[in-house]
């Protein structure tokens, strides 16, 4: 049995798409957290969470991802990696609507300068202490649309290159994407 972290994206939850997906692979389990929104708060979990399950794999969507490559000594996928969420949060202040329902019942957050500054100090460190095997054991999905965010150039100074990917889309999976392009490339890396 292997075991799958799902950490998704900023106005999301753990009851997101690409985790319904990766919960339909044979013989895995996958943890999906609602990640606090707070950074330092969703450190501490994703790294607790981490080393409670000790997952094959962590698997980021866009703010996801920020968090997934610092769990260090882990093999991880990041879809459409979002490495600078405080940018926009500082964008968008104020009242946000969930995309997806959350076990705590929140339908809304607020995004505030603290909020973005907490990100920016967790951003500052993001790239610090990757190892030789976090290079070669991250990987990368890039919606050749995506508009949201575009870090393929900032992932292939710290990661290797060709652990990258384009897939024709935009920044989120469509649910056909899901099963044609994440399935097939989360089975290559677990090699089930």
């Amino acid at each position: 049995m292997k075991t799958i972290l799902s950490l998704h994206g900023l106005m999301s939850s753990g009851e997101h798409g690409t985790a319904k997906a990766l919960s339909s692979l044979k013989n895995v389990t996958v943890i999906a957290p609602d990640i606090p929104l707070d950074a330092h708060e969703a450190i501490a979990l994703i790294t607790e969470l981490c080393h409670r399950h000790q997952p094959d794999l962590i698997v980021g969507n866009s703010m996801g991802c920020m968090f997934a490559h610092q769990m260090h000594g882990f093999k991880k996928l990041l879809i459409n990696p979002a490495f600078h969420v405080s940018q926009s949060i500082r964008k968008k202040i104020g009242e946000h609507k969930f995309l997806k329902a959350r076990a705590d019942g929140a339908t809304t957050c607020f995004f505030t300068l603290s909020l973005s500054d907490s990100y920016e100090e967790v951003e500052k460190h993001q790239f610090d202490d990757i190892s030789a095997s976090d290079r070669s054991n991250t990987y990368a999905l890039f919606g050749g649309l995506d508009t949201v965010a575009n870090c393929y150039e900032e992932f292939c100074l710290y990661y290797d290159a060709s652990n990258a990917e384009f897939f024709n889309g935009t920044h989120r999976l469509s649910e056909a994407q899901k099963y044609t392009i994440l399935l097939p490339k989360v089975r290559h890396i677990l090699g089930i």
